[in-house]
């Protein structure tokens, strides 16, 4: 009844009293004005992601038979036609114009520090673009160091001593620290060819390099692209691969990072 459909949808509190998105089983956001109760799914090679939005009393499944199907976009994509049209949700702030030499110093890699994400900041016709290896978004300058999104929220250039970062507080505070640009041509893949078995989880990755692209291999998935983001750190789908060296500078191993998978380790086998 009513009580247990409350309890599911009650978000949850971190220690330092953010309330995240996350319920019981359930993620509790807005999409365009519109409260909306929904859960994702990823296997292999299938995606899914289950929405209701009970302003509407409309609730969406979508089933997808394809690794690099975005879910959640299709889903909301099918919403606007049941839905719509409904307006975008505006910056909380009046945009402003930033010319493109100020956003220059922050094209690049950003690495978050709780979970290993990488964020990669360009400069396309004059606007911003985040990407964290899953979907490219626009951002508007809201003025003050601030940028938005809705998809997003808002980010913020700092500055930490002499160091600028940029931090965003979605589901706790997090920060972001620029990292040294590198040209993916200029990465000897060969060297990170290889198995590498975690024994903890007893499974293993292997890294192939074929027509100078890096993949990675752990059947049933697809092989996925990994793409040179920073010294001896790849990207590759919302992951983020880091191979470790020993001090003769050998590729002994990798860690893992993907969401709420954090540092698992992998050595390299002989």
């Amino acid at each position: 009844g009513p009580q247990l459909v409350r309890a599911l949808e009650t978000q949850g509190r971190l220690a330092d009293g953010t309330q995240i998105d996350y319920a019981l089983g359930l993620t509790v956001t807005t999409w365009k004005g519109l409260r909306e109760v929904s859960h994702g799914g990823a296997t292999a090679g299938y995606r899914t992601f289950l929405a209701r939005w009970p302003e509407r009393n409309t609730s969406l499944a979508l089933l997808c038979n394809a690794g690099n199907a975005n879910a959640a976009m299709l889903a909301h994509s099918v919403a606007d036609v049941v839905l719509g049209p409904l307006p975008d949700p505006a910056p909380p702030r009046p945009a402003t114009d930033l010319p493109v030499v100020a956003l220059e110093p922050l094209i690049g890699a950003w690495r978050d520090s709780t979970n290993d994400q990488i964020l990669t900041l360009a400069v396309r016709d004059g606007r911003l673009m985040a990407s964290n290896g899953a979907a490219t978004l626009p951002l508007t300058p809201i003025g003050e160091g601030r940028f938005w999104h809705s998809a997003t929220g808002e980010f913020r250039v700092d500055r930490e001593g002499t160091e600028t970062v940029i931090r965003q507080n979605e589901a706790g505070p997090r920060t972001f620290r620029h990292h040294q640009r590198i040209d993916p041509a200029s990465v000897r893949l060969e060297e990170f060819a290889g198995r590498y078995t975690s024994d903890e989880l007893g499974v293993s990755y292997d890294v192939q390099v074929k027509d100078d692209r890096a993949y990675l291999l752990f059947p049933p998935n697809d092989p996925l692209p990994m793409l040179p983001i920073y010294p001896d750190g790849f990207s590759s789908q919302g992951r983020t691969v880091r191979f470790m060296r020993d001090t003769a500078g050998k590729v002994t191993g990798l860690r893992v990072f993907a969401g709420r998978a954090r540092d698992v380790r992998f050595h390299k086998e002989p």
